[in-house]
């Protein structure tokens, strides 16, 4: 018997399959039907999702490519045409912290009398500590395995080895023909894209997996960064008593990566959808980190996908790119 509600990742996941499968924005016959059995769903439930999508596929058709940066047309009528953000469901983000097995100072409310927990480290430079590298996608629907997908590649203990292999064993298999871009910080020791084993890698048992390096000085444009490792912290040292061994520190960390809401991800990189609007606004930096309500948008079933962009903003911020990239080439032919 098929479920009667759908999910907000599931809507997405039909949209999403109907567009891959369209053809100038026309369906081929039977295409829900096929949707349908590969979701488990009715296929009316389908066609009353997908119904709704036909026209924008006949117009997104007629777009010439999509735009750099992350951004592509959002079908309209041309006088008021503006630019959406890409859901960004083909991009991991790694990155690696220092995690403690307890926080520097804990805070307790007590009654008269009651003594307070003892604190078993002499100073916070006793805190046993570990390197932890993350690897993050955002969340969806996978309808081969008929469940949710909570984006989470893995956590591991500083190996970098396993993060290609771990994409390729959860990454959803309706996905698996896009490029998938894996972003990294800028770190020295951080090994380079173009390295030749890198490359093997990422095209090994016919993938597309490719390595890039996210904009220097820029923490709010990793996902881990700017909210998941916080939400890991919070999990971690509120549900795990902190013990002196390293092995029990690894443990707690992998929980709290495990614990983490699919939603609590995917809010996160709607975030950092909202601090690259922010950056292109205020020309860079030096911006309040954005507040969208995503919790009463969910409520109302009007969370977006993606965040939009007005075509004014985007044209000024290439402008200024442009204009920066010709100082800095006018700079260095003076130098040499």
């Amino acid at each position: 018997m098929t479920k009667p509600n759908i999910s907000d990742l599931e809507q997405k996941a039909v949209i999403d399959e109907l567009r891959r499968i369209s053809t100038n924005g026309t369906l081929p016959r039977g295409a829900y039907a096929k949707v349908a059995t590969g979701m488990g769903r009715d296929p009316t439930t389908i066609s009353a999702t997908g119904s709704g999508t036909l026209p924008q596929l006949a117009q997104a058709s007629k777009e010439t490519g999509l735009l750099k940066g992350g951004l592509r047309p959002v079908p309209d009528s041309p006088a008021t045409w503006t630019l959406q953000f890409e859901p960004m469901y083909n991009m991991v983000h790694v990155d690696e912290k220092w995690l403690y097995a307890d926080r520097d100072t804990r805070s307790y409310l007590v009654l008269e009398g009651e003594e307070l927990p003892s604190r078993v480290w002499k100073s916070k430079r006793f805190i046993p500590k570990t390197m932890f590298l993350a690897a993050l996608a955002r969340p969806r629907y996978d309808p081969h395995r008929n469940q949710e997908w909570d984006g989470k590649v893995g956590i591991w203990d500083y190996l970098l080895e396993k993060v290609f292999p771990a994409i390729k064993v959860k990454w959803p298999r309706k996905d698996r023909h896009q490029i998938i871009f894996v972003q990294q910080d800028n770190a020295k020791p951080n090994v380079p894209p173009s390295e030749p084993a890198i490359l093997a890698a990422g095209t090994e048992g016919g993938w597309n997996i490719r390595l890039f390096c996210q904009t220097p000085n820029s923490p709010d444009l990793n996902a881990l960064d700017l909210g998941v490792f916080n939400s890991m912290q919070c999990i971690q040292h509120h549900i795990h008593i902190p013990r002196k061994d390293i092995k029990a520190l690894i443990d707690s960390v992998e929980s709290a990566f495990q614990q983490l809401k699919p939603h609590t991800v995917n809010d996160i990189f709607l975030t950092l959808q909202a601090c690259m609007l922010c950056i292109l606004q205020n020309e860079g930096g030096l911006y309040k980190l954005p507040h969208l309500g995503k919790a009463k948008l969910r409520t109302k079933k009007r969370l977006p996908v993606s965040l939009n962009c007005s075509r004014e903003l985007y044209e000024a911020a290439i402008a200024l790119f442009e204009y920066y990239s010709e100082e800095t080439s006018l700079l260095s032919r003076s130098n040499g």
